[in-house]
């Protein structure tokens, strides 16, 4: 088993086509994942959260991503998002827990809700509804998303917006994220849900853990 620490390597996708973007491989889906970020504009440092990719499952022919929210120092798991991807509505998410323990709650979507196709143009808008709430998701655009781990060089990400026509939905995800090839979000900021800030999350290392 190989531990990889790379840098400087989410700079460019597959280049823009006919088609758009293809976006599958800037969602970091591939290989054993951890994240940590950091808070934009707190000097102390303090204010850190990490992201880590739990093992995945395949059911007929999808593949299903959990990814845990949590704080290490002291340790508390804030929640998770399951993803999806290989179908024919693209990338999305399938359900979301917020808590632990006693206190945990777990919502199971009554649909996906689609994050992105596997190929967009910027301008391009997926909707979905779930649970009786309209999602939107628009793809901005191509835009330097520059963070806190490749301080030399910045990356190029595509950048999402996602919305809900329902105010305190408490959907975890709605937001902007900006999205580097190979390593995921490299700047993200949610407006609810237990990890939402005032500030963006800048992404201050990322760990990718692959069996040889």
């Amino acid at each position: 088993m190989q531990l990889l620490f790379l840098l400087n390597l989410g700079c460019t996708g597959d280049g823009y086509g006919y088609s758009g973007f293809g976006t599958l491989d800037y969602f970091a889906f591939e290989g054993e994942r951890q994240w940590t970020y950091s808070l934009e504009g707190d000097d102390s440092g303090d204010t850190k959260l990490s992201v880590e990719k739990l093992a995945p499952e395949t059911i007929d022919s999808l593949k299903y991503m959990t990814f845990e929210y949590f704080i290490e120092d002291p340790y508390e798991t804030l929640g998770t998002l399951t993803w999806v991807s290989g179908g024919i509505d693209g990338i999305g998410i399938t359900s979301y827990t917020v808590g632990e323990g006693d206190a945990l709650e777990e919502v199971i979507f009554d649909n996906t809700a689609i994050f992105a196709k596997t190929r967009m143009a910027p301008g391009d808008v997926d909707e979905s509804s779930v649970n009786g709430v309209n999602i939107s998701s628009t793809l901005v655009g191509n835009e330097t998303c520059p963070n806190n781990w490749s301080t030399g060089q910045d990356w190029d990400c595509l950048h999402f917006t996602i919305t809900a026509d329902q105010e305190g939905s408490g959907f975890p995800f709605l937001g902007d994220y900006w999205l580097a090839v190979d390593w995921g979000a490299s700047r993200f900021q949610v407006t609810e849900g237990p990890w939402a800030q005032s500030a963006e999350w800048v992404l201050l290392g990322a760990e990718e853990e692959v069996v040889e």
